[in-house]
């Protein structure tokens, strides 16, 4: 369960998919694969201004690659739209007899040293659609009165660096 959009979504996710640009689509890719350094490589390498960023990705990049991180970004858009277009007032809230949710809030950590550009590009774009667990907590039945938040380390993150340790377990 992604626990930075749980029902109801206030964001307008189509609209922030829509804004984004290829480069913002591969800058989440390269943090979400197991091994997204060349694209985080390809990112660096683009220019600043976003038309000249996408222009030179679109160069840079094959036709089946380019046709793949389009169908990607077109996908991640469709399915945002999808998130925020049922009603807020026909939506409950999440209950189960167990729920765990397990997101660390790291778009909201200020960066240590510099920051790649794939890590600034995802952590504005997050900043705009994510949740935070507040208001995760706000979507959440909670099954009892004795259920409780708890908190534990969230390493696993591609975007934490090693050295960055943090707790945002909700359960």
């Amino acid at each position: 369960l992604d626990p930075r959009s749980l029902p109801p979504v206030d964001a307008d996710l189509a609209a922030a998919f829509g804004e984004g640009a290829l480069a913002d689509t591969l800058a989440l890719l390269a943090l979400t694969v197991a091994d997204g350094s060349r694209y985080a490589q390809q990112l660096e390498a683009l220019p600043e201004g976003r038309v000249e960023r996408e222009a030179e990705l679109r160069r840079n990049l094959s036709p089946a690659a380019l046709a793949s991180l389009e169908h990607l970004h077109e996908t991640s858009g469709w399915y945002a739209g999808l998130l925020g277009a049922s009603p807020k007032e026909a939506q409950g809230k999440v209950a189960a007899p167990l729920l765990l949710l397990r997101a660390a809030e790291t778009w909201r950590e200020a960066p240590i040293g510099t920051q790649s550009r794939a890590i600034a590009t995802a952590h504005a774009f997050q900043a705009t659609i994510f949740q935070t667990d507040p208001e995760v907590l706000e979507r959440v039945l909670l099954p009892s009165t004795r259920s409780q938040v708890v908190t534990s380390p969230c390493s696993t993150s591609p975007m934490r660096s090693p050295q960055r340790s943090g707790s945002a377990t909700l359960s």
